[in-house]
């Protein structure tokens, strides 16, 4: 194991102790749905995680290796139309619901934004860049997309619902792909930033109000449920589609 795989592992797991214990010591021994979570107060974790990993980035010097750097070229964001059709899907969905509150709207936007800036910097940018540095593309995008899914399970500990926290590491593994596949394609991590905020906000936006003890065996309840998988399974496919022939080149010709 070389050097910078090591660091970016200490790295990320240090990433994932803040905002995980960090949650869980603000809401307290009390379990919270997700939406109750982000909708009610600014999640004081996210921000200690974001200040962390901006001061690791700095310090070794990563920035471009993590692709925090202007895209190729303009025409390459338009590879992010899918999850932006989604986006859209969701916001209006949630206009037809009815949109929560201001101030809960004004919550989801800020902890959703530090959620998309940094989950894609500790996953895609940091535990991604050691791993290429480790294994060949392929096994890097995996092993990145497999650690990504199995943080959300740890979820239960703040939600006490271990069945959604498990579908949802399923359903975040597979987004992980095409996040992964819109970076290398970019050149760049903050279009998969943009896309993981707004997709965050849209779900939160559609979802809040809803109700969240619905029976699996009811619609409303099995889509609650089951609704990530649904909603990721076409840009898993996309990303798949996007990352043909990857294996052949290296992450430094693609990032940086």
């Amino acid at each position: 194991m070389n050097k910078k795989f090591l660091a970016s592992i200490v790295v990320w797991i240090l990433y994932v102790l803040i905002t995980i214990v960090g949650q869980k010591l603000q809401v307290g021994a009390d379990s919270i749905s997700l939406n109750d979570l982000a909708g009610n107060q600014i999640l004081i974790s996210l921000v200690v995680g974001l200040i962390f990993l901006i001061v690791v980035t700095s310090f070794f010097g990563w920035r471009r290796e993590v692709g925090f750097v202007a895209p190729r070229t303009v025409k390459s964001l338009f590879l992010a139309w899918l999850p932006a059709l989604f986006i859209v899907c969701f916001f209006l969905l949630g206009a037809l619901i009815g949109f929560p509150p201001r101030q809960t709207l004004l919550f989801i936007g800020l902890n959703t934004l530090l959620v998309g800036i940094t989950e894609e910097l500790a996953f895609r940018g940091i535990l991604f860049c050691g791993a290429a540095s480790q294994f060949r593309l392929p096994a890097a995008i995996a092993f990145a997309s497999v650690a990504f899914g199995a943080v959300h399970a740890l979820n239960g500990f703040i939600t006490g619902d271990f069945l959604f926290s498990l579908v949802q590491a399923v359903s975040a593994g597979m987004g992980a792909v095409l996040f992964s596949a819109l970076l290398l394609r970019t050149g760049s991590i903050i279009p998969g930033m943009i896309i993981h905020w707004l997709w965050d906000f849209g779900i939160f936006v559609f979802t809040a109000g809803r109700p969240e003890d619905a029976s699996i065996t009811e619609p409303s309840g099995a889509l609650l449920l089951f609704g990530p998988l649904l909603f990721d399974l076409p840009g898993f496919l996309y990303g798949l589609w996007l990352l043909r022939g990857i294996g052949k080149r290296s992450k430094d010709e693609l990032v940086g």
